[in-house]
């Protein structure tokens, strides 16, 4: 593991040997990309009581306590479900949880973790009541030196619980350092991110994955484009990527025939059934197959990770999906998995999406 993103890690111990560690960062970059392992690793670092050549020794007891996230100076922020208005809990309630996930899937997508604590398939949040819990507890002295926040997906926070934050993260005690960890950084609220160091992430290298994941293809680290959230889904044959996979078929089938009707249908009867994140999930899987079709129409066949059944459909579609029309789809796409996310009414932004969709495929070439 620490062979991954060799250069941040170098970076961020160069930043401690000369004390210019900043008090708040993002770790910000796309999927999969180590953020929040590097993030703990980086806190093991601070939180560390006989550091040796800027690495963590491994073995006092802060080390240990870091390493299986339990420390009292290693503070997680982390979005959460509630059941109903009545739910209070926050993310330290949800602590022994998040630990027992992390341990077994370091590398995680938001789905991942609201899946597998959370029964509800409603949008995970941040709330306001974590800030206020925050505040609360960085007020306090450390119990041994130096404390560390690590704040997940700051981009789901609302404009009230990033307010309460502003003060505390522009001139924060000396002892406090956070580090914000985003895949959508853009999404993040400028007042906030103004106030942030940016430490960027690549994808990981296909050596990266492969070194994860011994046991994967040479395929399946070439397609998943250095997501190792991807990857894992790749190697577990996801049912869902199946059904997602399926729903784009009928989409394009639906948009070459100008089936309103059964696009129609389809927003009401059966996308409807799906959770929000379901929904999101369907669309994120559309906008991968448009660019590994574009990637196709380059003749990068070998690195296409599409199923059969999926590669002899877009043989007979590549002909109509005209290549200055990929940015497009992938905007349509895009657009509604925003409009969703703000939990806009699902049924319309759906049936918007396919009348968009239905004009950019021609009925015939030429």
């Amino acid at each position: 593991m620490k062979q991954i993103q060799k250069e941040i890690r170098e970076r961020l111990t160069e930043l401690y040997r000369k004390g210019k560690v900043p008090h708040a960062m993002l770790f910000a970059g796309p999927r999969g990309a180590g953020k929040l392992y590097m993030a703990i690793e980086f806190a093991k670092l601070l939180l560390c009581e006989n550091s040796k050549d800027s690495e963590p020794c491994g073995e006092c007891p802060s080390c240990k306590m870091t390493s299986n996230l339990f420390h009292p100076d290693l503070l997680f922020v982390f979005p959460t479900i509630k059941k109903d208005s009545n739910d209070k809990r926050l993310s330290q309630d949800h602590l022994q949880t998040f630990v027992e996930f992390y341990n077994q899937r370091p590398f995680f997508s938001l789905d991942d973790w609201t899946n597998y604590a959370f029964e509800d398939g409603k949008m995970p949040n941040i709330y306001n009541a974590e800030a206020v819990s925050l505040l609360e507890r960085v007020e306090n002295k450390p119990a041994r030196g130096k404390r560390v926040v690590i704040f997940l997906c700051p981009e789901l926070m609302n404009a009230e619980c990033a307010n309460r934050l502003l003060k505390t993260i522009e001139e924060p005690e000396g002892a406090n350092i956070f580090i914000f960890v985003s895949d959508h950084p853009n999404d993040i609220l400028e007042t906030i991110i103004s106030r942030l160091q940016r430490i960027y992430f690549p994808p990981l290298t296909e050596s990266d994955i492969k070194r994860l994941i011994p046991e994967a293809s040479d395929n399946v680290a070439s397609i998943c484009h250095g997501d190792m959230c991807s990857a894992m889904h790749l190697m577990e044959g996801s049912e869902e990527l199946t059904r997602n996979h399926e729903a784009f078929i009928q989409l394009m089938r639906w948009s070459f025939q100008k089936d309103v009707d059964s696009m129609l249908k389809w927003c009401n009867d059966d996308v409807s059934k799906l959770s929000r994140k379901e929904q999101i999930g369907m669309l994120e899987s559309f906008i991968d197959i448009i660019r590994e079709i574009q990637m196709l129409k380059l003749g990068a066949s070998e690195v296409s990770y599409l199923s059969d059944d999926l590669k002899v459909f877009v043989s007979k579609f590549m002909p109509f999906l005209f290549e200055e029309r990929v940015p497009q789809f992938v905007e349509i796409f895009s657009d509604a998995i925003v409009s969703i996310g703000r939990n806009c009414q699902s049924k319309l932004v759906l049936f918007d999406m396919c009348l968009k969709t239905l004009v950019l495929i021609p009925r015939k070439l030429g």
